[in-house]
């Protein structure tokens, strides 16, 4: 009888492997993506911590792996937004998806909601802002044109702007 019982066991398991291994490989791209994002988030700490030394540039290739980090992080957002769906879709039909132990689609939603309350840092310095402004307008309009875009201009493009205005007598 131990032995019909160990033939059963076996079979069971066999199923079982079978079962995880294709599940798996259903798994995998969510998996990379996962992976991808944790590397991401993992680059971004190290990536504000290293902001704070002076040194940094003296390290050869650091502005271009800074660079780097800093485009993956601008796709950021987008890559967590797709990431949430597949993981939705995921759910509704295998059911909750964990990760390390845990259900990853309530911390995914979690970082996507913290990250739609933190207040939006603008991409480009004021002074970039007033140089594009001030291009596609003669310099003398320049100031009003930033006033009406409600576009703080730097202090020093603000005082060149009004001795040009001057120098042409407007």
């Amino acid at each position: 009888m131990a032995i019909h019982d160990d033939e059963e066991r076996i079979i069971f398991l066999e199923q079982t492997i079978s079962e995880l291994s294709e599940r798996y490989e259903q798994m995998k791209p969510i998996l990379e993506k996962i992976e991808k994002r944790e590397k991401i988030l993992e680059e971004k700490k190290e990536y504000e911590v290293s902001c704070n030394d002076p040194n940094r540039f003296k390290i050869p290739g650091r502005m271009i792996y800074e660079e780097k980090v800093r485009t993956s992080i601008k796709h950021l957002p987008k890559m967590e937004e797709r990431l949430a769906l597949i993981i939705s879709v995921w759910e509704e039909t295998y059911g909750p998806f964990m990760y390390q132990g845990r259900r990853y689609l309530q911390d995914l939603k979690q970082s996507l909601d913290n990250r739609s309350q933190q207040p939006q840092i603008p991409q480009s310095p004021v002074r970039l802002q007033m140089n594009r402004v001030t291009k596609s307008t003669p310099r003398s309009e320049g100031l009003s044109v930033a006033k009406k875009l409600e576009i703080t201009p730097h202090p020093k493009e603000t005082r060149r702007m009004a001795m040009r205005s001057a120098a042409n007598g407007h």
